[in-house]
């Protein structure tokens, strides 16, 4: 799935920390809390099943961000 992604937007999407990307998450709460009577159905599913692709790609690419600068320090 990153690779549908330009090293352009892969950049951006790695960059800030840990607080920026909370924010972008917390920015969808609306949408991720918008069903009713607790249950998940079909039309949730189809409504942001590209917003939870989305939001798992990013947080692969932020991990792998993370994880670069912390064992690019290790000498």
């Amino acid at each position: 799935m990153a690779a549908s992604f330009s090293p352009g937007q892969i950049s951006a999407i790695s960059k800030g920390d840990i607080v920026n990307w909370m924010n972008d998450s917390r920015s969808h709460l609306g949408r991720v809390y918008d069903f009713t009577d607790g249950t998940i159905g079909e039309d949730y599913i189809s409504k942001n099943t590209a917003l939870i692709e989305k939001q798992l790609v990013a947080g692969g690419l932020r991990l792998s961000a993370l994880l670069k600068e912390i064992f690019s320090n290790k000498g």
